[in-house]
Order: C-alpha cells, then structure tokens, then sequence
C-alpha cells in the first residue's frame, strides 16, 4: 500500500537542491564574465601607461622651461 503522503515528502525534497546543471550553468557564465573583464586589463594597462608617459614628458619640459626663465643667459635677446 502506498502513502500519498510519503510520495509527496520525496519530491518536496528533492525540489529544495540545487541540480548540477544548474550549478553548471551559471559556473560557465560566471567563467565568461571573468574572461570579458581579464579581456579589458590589457587595454587599461596600455593607456595608464601613456598617462604615465604624458605626464612625465609634460613635467621634463615644464622643468627645462622653467630653467630657461631662472637664467636667461642662453636666451637670444631678439627673435
């Protein structure tokens, strides 16, 4: 004799997991969210890198024209 009640008690149970594929699902689209993101660090590298560059060209003249001004010995006295 079955038990209604019994039945009801296995799927309730088995409704409150979490299955493989969906685990798998979002493993592979969190791995895709990870690999979109690694894709842009390259990208924010390179332009970080000529800000540094910029920056560091701007002070070196900013410091060359300076000097310039301090000892105007150098300088032609008309062009």
């Amino acid at each position: 004799m079955r038990h209604p009640a019994n039945n009801q008690g296995l799927r309730h149970g088995r409704q409150r997991g979490t299955s493989l594929v969906e685990v798998l699902v979002v493993l592979v689209i969190l791995v895709l969210g990870i690999f979109s993101i690694a894709r842009l660090f390259p990208g924010g590298f390179i332009a970080v890198r000529n800000a540094e560059n910029s920056t560091f060209a701007d002070r070196l003249g900013q410091g060359q024209l300076e000097g310039l001004k301090q000892n105007n010995a150098f300088l032609l006295d008309a062009v």
